[in-house]
């Protein structure tokens, strides 16, 4: 097998074949005698009369492709890619390796990076190939190879997750936080359920989320439904820049990729303020402002965060 290089030396050694080639084609031009490639030589008919022979530009194409030394070149670049085919990890093999493990959702990625948005049924744990394969989701944020169905293993951060993930201890047990039918609720109401007037709070820093790790002192509220017990909390921690949710005072749980997606197509036109320029509460403004960064023309003036 060869042995796996880096990036850079990849494009380098690909660069200098480029290079190589380039002036091989050069030297091929200045073979002709002439600056343009197309070039006239002097032949005889049968008369032996003098005939000039034209050679157009693609002969010195065609000598630049039939040289032996461009094909030692492409055999070079040619190794090169092989080699650094051994860095890439597909995401079948990424599920082929973790599928079958069961490992717990705080774990730690590089960075502030926890597996928990992977966790698809609420238990704390992450197993089944269909969380593993949103895991696979979080590590390849890290990558920048272009693909969404592999990852570059030599990357430093993709590299350091992959050794998280093998470290971590197998066999986590996960347990209901919520049951069924609320988690159910729960989703309908992250996706459609109205922001309310005057719903929102803050906490002091104390409260954890269902996994147990602290929040931070800047956490905001606000509730989404109808008012009445089937409603849930949208909680935001802007300083750490973290959705959750929670039904009853219950349990903070992470939302997963697909729930905060249904959270920003539900509240993309619940904006901040009515229509007589009145605000909803400051926290709603926070939390908007966390899902659409982009969007601060939608945000009351009135709020300075």
């Amino acid at each position: 097998m060869t042995s796996p290089i880096s990036t850079d030396r990849l494009l380098r050694n690909t660069f200098s074949a480029i290079t190589d080639t380039a002036e091989l084609a050069n030297r091929v031009v200045a073979d002709t005698n002439t600056p343009n490639p197309t070039r006239t030589e002097s032949t005889t008919d049968t008369n032996n009369t003098p005939r000039p022979t034209v050679r157009s530009a693609r002969y010195g194409r065609d000598r630049v492709a039939n040289d032996p030394r461009v094909a030692q070149l492409r055999a070079r670049v040619e190794d090169d890619l092989d080699g650094n085919s051994d860095t890439k990890l597909t995401k079948a093999q990424f599920l082929e390796r973790f599928g079958d493990k069961s490992i717990r959702a705080d774990t730690r990625l590089p960075g502030a990076a926890y597996l928990d948005r992977a966790d698809l049924n609420d238990d704390g744990v992450i197993s089944g190939r269909a969380e593993w394969a949103e895991a696979f989701k979080e590590v390849d944020l890290y990558d920048k190879n272009g693909d969404a169905d592999s990852v570059d293993a030599s990357n430093e951060k993709v590299a350091a997750s992959l050794s998280s993930l093998d470290a971590a201890t197998d066999g986590a047990k996960g347990r209901a936080f919520y049951g069924a039918r609320q988690r159910t609720v729960m989703s309908s109401q992250l996706e459609a359920g109205e922001p309310h007037a005057n719903s929102a709070s803050s906490y002091d820093g104390k409260r954890t989320d269902y996994l147990g790790r602290q929040l931070s002192d800047r956490v905001h509220t606000v509730t989404l439904g109808s008012g009445s017990s089937g409603d849930v909390d949208l909680v935001y921690d802007s300083k750490k820049n973290r959705f959750y949710k929670s039904q009853n005072g219950g349990p903070l749980i992470a939302l997963t990729r697909s729930e905060l997606a249904d959270v920003k197509k539900n509240l993309a036109n619940h904006y901040p303020s009515d229509g007589t320029d009145t605000p909803i509460n400051w926290h709603y403004n926070i939390i908007y402002a966390g899902l659409f960064p982009d969007q601060a023309d939608k945000l009351h003036p009135e709020f300075d965060f």
